[in-house]
């Protein structure tokens, strides 16, 4: 299996991005501070530090939503 394949099926914390683009490889700080997001980086922390990044559509909506 290639390093970049993963075996089964995971679930991560999401966390909406607003004003920023995330690629692969890419090193980059990210503010975080509403709190869905703050408790999104606090699960991936506790457990294996892995967080599912997406971009949001409107950056003015303040709770994203599955359509966002």
């Amino acid at each position: 299996m290639a390093q970049n394949e993963i075996e089964g099926s995971m679930k991560f914390p999401l966390l909406p991005l607003r004003d920023v683009t995330l690629f692969p490889q890419m090193v980059t700080g990210i503010e975080v501070g509403r709190p869905q997001s703050v408790a999104a980086v606090r699960e991936a922390m506790q457990g294996d530090g892995y967080v599912a990044c997406v971009m949001q559509r409107h950056m003015d909506t303040d709770n994203p939503g599955i359509d966002d």
